[in-house]
């Protein structure tokens, strides 16, 4: 018999930093199968959340949080992006504003 070469997987961006709340889009790579599906998860409790897709949204806390894919082919490969998720700054865009009375 003739064996096949091991499913491979890698996962882009594989470090991407990011606002709290903010979202980043991972791309599984899958080698030497022809199923491509693969399955996502946060590894850590409240760590964010990820869609089927791939597509990942970030806590409303600072840290650094990860993002394991998994192929369906080969569920013992595996691999991880490492998301750090930095504190929204004061410049956010339109999104907090000051609420000050009108003086007469």
């Amino acid at each position: 018999t003739v064996n096949a070469p091991p499913v491979t997987i890698s996962i882009a961006p594989n470090a991407p930093t990011i606002n709290q709340g903010g979202t980043v889009q991972f791309v599984p790579t899958i080698g030497n199968t022809s199923n491509l599906n693969v399955t996502y998860a946060v590894t850590e409790a409240g760590g964010g959340t990820i869609t089927a897709g791939g597509l990942y949204t970030a806590p409303l806390t600072a840290g650094t949080f990860h993002v394991v894919v998994t192929s369906v082919a080969d569920n013992t490969k595996t691999a991880t992006a490492t998301v750090t998720v930095s504190s929204a700054s004061g410049g956010a865009s339109g999104t907090i504003r000051s609420v000050k009375g009108k003086g007469k």
